[in-house]
């Protein structure tokens, strides 16, 4: 009994310090605003899981943005970076403000998620893409914060854009597999001079590594999203955290959401 009792008491101090520190990861926003794309291209993509199929022209590619004033867990990203968006509403240039949320409580509009607007993204869809990002930053593609090495030219920012989408916007039905580069599955696309040789390559090498990736259950989830109702939602990723602080970054998270939402609503 006396080793129960002290166990729950250890338990008790835990849950105080997560919770106080929690509330401090809850005020931890940074500042951001939408530059321009780098090293992209303009090109068709389609998806294929509403009603009827929509077909529009994307800028695929990196996208340059500004980040500031980043606090807590968000200071590190703090300065001008390549990132990759996992949305599709509007740009915007506006300085505004972003959270960092998980996948699975992203994007923030309603409207973002091409292949179930109105959803967020789901537990399998966050595990695609953390694969994905992961073996990037394993092939220096993007560095340990998720922001693309210019250095690694067009072809792999197109093809990192394309493979995000990919990840995001098909249903949990195709697991750890990845189908843009044969134009198979919801999310595909529709220009016939992109991907070049040169994506698809890089898109074909990506989708082995990430395969194997995705398939080890015990791989971290690192990838997160700079979340904000002003811009589109930014993929990133967090340094591999201690266990206590992954958990702690989820609640931060939530607590995130829960204010944008709140503030929308009483917008209204």
């Amino acid at each position: 009994k006396k080793g129960h009792a002290m166990t729950s008491r250890i338990v008790g101090i835990t849950a105080i310090v997560a919770l106080s520190a929690a509330g401090t990861a809850m005020g931890s926003t940074i500042m951001g605003a939408y530059n321009n794309i780098n090293l992209g291209v303009r090109s068709n993509v389609t998806v294929r899981s509403v009603a009827v199929p929509q077909s529009t022209t994307f800028s695929v590619g990196a996208l340059t943005h500004t980040w500031h004033t980043g606090t807590g867990q968000t200071a590190a990203y703090n300065g001008q970076h390549l990132s990759f968006c996992i949305d599709n509403q509007q740009v915007s240039g506006a300085d505004s403000q972003f959270g960092l949320v998980r996948i699975t409580q992203a994007p923030i509009a309603a409207s973002g998620n091409w292949g179930a607007p109105g959803f967020s993204y789901n537990t399998t869809q966050e595990r695609r893409l953390n694969a994905v990002v992961l073996a990037a930053r394993n092939a220096g593609y993007v560095n340990n914060l998720g922001f693309f090495n210019i250095g690694q030219g067009v072809d792999a920012s197109v093809a990192m854009q394309l493979l995000t989408w990919e990840s995001l916007w098909e249903p949990a039905a195709q697991g750890g597999s990845w189908n843009i580069a044969t134009n198979q599955g919801n999310f595909y696309h529709t220009n016939s001079n992109i991907p070049s040789a040169g994506v698809l390559a890089i898109v074909a090498s990506l989708s082995a590594s990430a395969t194997t990736i995705y398939n080890n259950l015990n791989t971290p989830i690192l990838v997160r999203s700079l979340s904000g109702t002003g811009g589109q939602d930014q993929m990133v990723l967090i340094p591999l955290p201690p266990a206590a602080w992954a958990g702690l970054s989820t609640l931060a998270g939530v607590g995130f959401v829960g204010y944008i939402r709140r503030r929308k609503n009483a917008a209204q």
